[in-house]
């Protein structure tokens, strides 16, 4: 039997007093909770996201000297918290790594996949690499990597197959030319967790690139049993690591602004789904890749956006060299540099 106008009506009530007393709950606990809390459900995370919810938020937690809250967005609808004082620094460290003191430079997170990093005490001379658990701190060393020449611009992707009857993992090196003339044969250095060793093959493009990293550029991307590169002229390589083969190039995505000087790039996996998102100054343009096409998803001028309360003057700090730009793992409409 359907439902009468009555229950429909108190249906609704109920619906509006859990939510005012959601609110009311909510907007009283920490900001750092708050984000939390949205991972909970659907509709906790709308009512977090709306306008209502923020003015209570400010107004139970007034900003403090010395403490900076911003609120931004990722579309005209949406409005997230970037905590950025002190008091929120994660707990996250890599500390337990036997390198880590003497570590030659602090970015020596290579790659990510399913859980693992991919880690090397120093990026510029790679022949030691370590996989690491940073929730478990578990770590473990591999054998020396082939010696290359001084001056190759190595790339680095890490596949991880935590679902197998016998988990395991692959690192794939690719070892560009020294020249920058567009070629179709690659020299690549694979090592297998199965075998425990590293093996080196020449693998075929199915047209010339030329595989160029003058800046710093995102990790690769393991997805779909594939790993995921962004080269310099924006297209994406992809290399079947089961086959170790490149299968195809996905071309740049439309809308793209070629301009290296202060822009932010990130490869992300986001609800499992592939996304490329670029911040040009402060306007950030979201790609998802469906069939190897790219298709926008997002594009908004950070600057002008009227929900960002605070910290607009933040906005000036986020194109800086030797930065990269992540998407939430399960909500595009936040990023993290």
């Amino acid at each position: 039997m359907a439902d009468g106008p009555g229950k429909e009506r108190r249906r609704a009530m109920n619906n509006v007093f859990s939510n005012d007393l959601l609110l009311e709950i909510l907007h009283r606990i920490p900001a750092k909770s708050a984000v939390r809390c949205k991972a909970v459900c659907k509709r906790w995370r709308n009512l977090i996201s709306t306008h209502f919810f923020m003015d209570l938020f400010c107004s139970h937690h007034p900003l403090r000297e010395g403490k900076e809250e911003c609120l931004a967005t990722g579309c005209s609808t949406k409005i997230h918290m970037f905590l950025i004082h002190p008091h929120f620094e994660p707990d996250f460290s890599l500390d337990f790594l036997p390198f880590f003191e003497a570590a030659k430079d602090s970015k020596f997170i290579l790659g990510f996949s399913n859980g693992l990093l991919l880690c090397n005490p120093d990026p510029k001379d790679q022949i030691f690499y370590y996989i690491c658990n940073p929730i478990t701190k578990n770590w473990v060393s591999l054998p020396a990597a082939p010696a290359v020449h001084e001056d190759l611009d190595i790339s680095v992707g890490f596949a991880h197959y935590p679902d197998l009857s016998c988990p395991g993992f692959k690192i794939v090196r690719v070892l560009p030319p020294l020249n920058t003339k567009p070629v179709s044969d690659f020299e690549v250095d694979i090592f297998c967790s199965w075998t425990g060793t590293w093996t080196r093959r020449t693998v075929t493009s199915p047209k010339p690139i030329t595989w160029v990293r003058l800046v710093v550029l995102p990790p690769a991307v393991f997805y779909r049993g594939c790993l995921h590169w962004l080269i310099r002229d924006f297209h994406t390589i992809v290399y079947d690591v089961k086959n170790d083969k490149i299968n195809f190039i996905v071309d740049r995505p439309n809308g793209l602004v070629e301009f290296w000087g202060m822009d932010l790039y990130g490869f992300s996996l986001c609800g499992g789904l592939f996304y490329v998102a670029q911040l040009h100054y402060t306007v950030l343009i979201i790609w998802q890749l469906n069939h190897n096409e790219w298709t926008m998803k997002r594009k908004v001028n950070l600057e002008e956006e009227s929900s960002i309360r605070f910290g607009r003057e933040w906005l000036m700090c986020l194109s800086t060299p030797c930065q990269n730009l992540l998407l939430h793992p399960y909500d595009i409409d936040v990023f993290y540099v």
